[in-house]
């Protein structure tokens, strides 16, 4: 496990969106982007390692809200983006 302090002098780059996919022709490797801004940075995980991540952030979202409350927020859907992929900050981001 990383330390405090690898934590507090790790570089953080604001995410503000995220994408998946399973990679065409091999169907054993899912990709997911994490972009922020006009840059992005795309890992490779196998179903096994995939799934371990899906729990890992589960248990972090539970361990969160525990301490901290519900986190509030709607309900996801594939179609959902992200708001700072409006179109326009000054209208409601949903409305897309």
């Amino acid at each position: 496990m990383m330390d405090e302090e690898f934590w507090k002098n790790a570089p953080k780059i604001y995410c503000d969106n995220t994408n998946m996919a399973i990679a065409s022709g091999t169907g054993n490797t899912f990709l997911m982007a994490l972009l922020s801004g006009g840059n992005a940075q795309v890992f490779a995980f196998t179903p096994e390692h995939m799934k371990r991540f899906q729990q890992l952030v589960s248990h972090h979202v539970k361990t969160y809200e525990d301490v901290n409350g519900p986190i509030k927020t709607e309900q996801w859907t594939p179609e959902m983006k992200s708001p700072f992929a409006a179109k326009d900050f000054k209208e409601d981001p949903t409305n897309n």
